[in-house]
């Protein structure tokens, strides 16, 4: 499939956020806290630098709600909307990743608490992940709510892969949206307007006050397609403009990072200032082709190495070290190395599933279509 060109920029946020959020965990299974560390230049800009994962996934509600809402809406436009075939690409994209990835997470994680019983990540004593403690969180229920992505709503997340709690988040908003689009699609006082909202609003009661409130984050996405659709905005290209946007983001991001001023710089306030980026950036060429190349790749792979990096690297780094480490620079190299290991673990993972994706969908389509047939042929008989 021919890549849309405007997209590159996008794909190099994506694919670095998703590099963040790994980066950073494996820094905190391998390294001491910040607080615990002596306190050098390079120290303080390697844990500053390493620290933006939290803010790497409000990066990707922006993105997911952009690309997800102009899908929709492309569709709906050239009549081409169709909910069963939504389903089919959504769902199919999920748990071709998912479930090799809850599968792998048992396994790493029954080898990892009977090998490492002692370990800190095992154990849940590392402050800030204390979420990948997988005691009491591989059994069955936990695994079918987190297949069908009822972690953080009413289970804990599956085993030690923590970060899946995104992917609950993240699949509400694929159902709660298009609920509510074909709701305000609908003719005024219908029965089906008043049933489609009724709905959206249960879903909304059903996931909860966190999800909800992020539900606006991600809407920002939609909000940077329909300005980029009804507005020309190429003007936001131009470089000294696109300087001020590229400047303005960084600094909510860091703001946000450190916690100054959280009333003004939080959550909300980066999701509008990335909002604002994707549409200066969307209008701007990727003129490199060794980037483009790069983008492609890390943009690929993030959604597998975001699902499946963290029961691997919390083996790896409890194998390699029983405690957790001072920063030096042999130490440093070691880290790096538990990296670049994850993320050809991570690849590795996605040549075997995700890569598939589009042949997976295009023979459950096929499936569905050659089912509906023979229905039809049935009742006709």
């Amino acid at each position: 499939m021919e890549h849309n060109k405007v997209f590159y920029w996008l794909d190099l946020i994506r694919g670095i956020a998703a590099l963040q959020v790994c980066i950073g965990h494996i820094r905190s299974l391998f390294f001491q806290d910040y607080a615990d560390v002596d306190k050098s230049v390079f120290t303080k800009a390697f844990y500053f630098l390493t620290g933006f994962g939290h803010q790497a996934v409000v990066i990707f509600f922006v993105l997911s709600g952009f690309f997800i809402i102009r899908s929709i809406y492309t569709a709906y436009e050239n009549s081409k909307w169709s909910l069963k075939n939504y389903l089919i690409d959504r769902l199919s994209r999920l748990w071709i990743v998912l479930i090799p990835a809850l599968f792998i997470t048992l396994v790493l994680d029954v080898v990892g608490t009977g090998l490492l019983p002692e370990s800190p990540a095992y154990l849940g004593k590392i402050e800030n992940l204390a979420d990948i403690n997988p005691n009491d969180k591989l059994h069955a229920g936990v695994l079918i709510g987190n297949l069908f992505f009822l972690q953080t709503i009413f289970i804990p997340t599956y085993g030690s892969n923590a970060p899946l709690w995104s992917l609950a988040y993240e699949f509400w908003y694929y159902i709660i949206f298009p609920v509510l689009f074909m709701a305000y699609k609908v003719e005024d006082g219908s029965y089906k307007k008043i049933l489609l909202c009724l709905i959206g609003l249960l879903l909304l009661i059903m996931v909860g006050k966190s999800i909800a409130l992020y539900f606006l984050i991600w809407l920002m996405g939609g909000a940077s397609y329909f300005l980029l659709k009804r507005f020309n905005t190429r003007f936001l290209s131009k470089p000294h403009i696109l300087l001020t946007i590229i400047t303005m983001f960084a600094v909510v991001l860091s703001c946000v990072r450190v916690g100054i001023l959280p009333v003004f710089f939080n959550d909300f306030s980066l999701g509008v200032v990335t909002a604002i980026l994707v549409v200066a950036l969307v209008n701007c060429n990727m003129k490199f082709s060794f980037l483009r190349k790069i983008a492609l790749f890390i943009s690929n792979i993030s959604f597998t190495l975001y699902l499946t990096h963290m029961p691997f690297a919390v083996l790896i780094t409890g194998l390699i070290v029983e405690q957790r480490v001072a920063w030096d620079i042999d130490s440093f190299f070691m880290f790096i190395l538990i990296c670049v290991t994850t993320i050809a673990y991570s690849y590795t993972m996605w040549l075997l599933f995700e890569k598939r994706t589009p042949v997976v969908k295009k023979w459950i389509k096929a499936k569905v279509n050659s089912t509906r047939k023979e229905t039809a042929t049935t009742v006709k008989a």
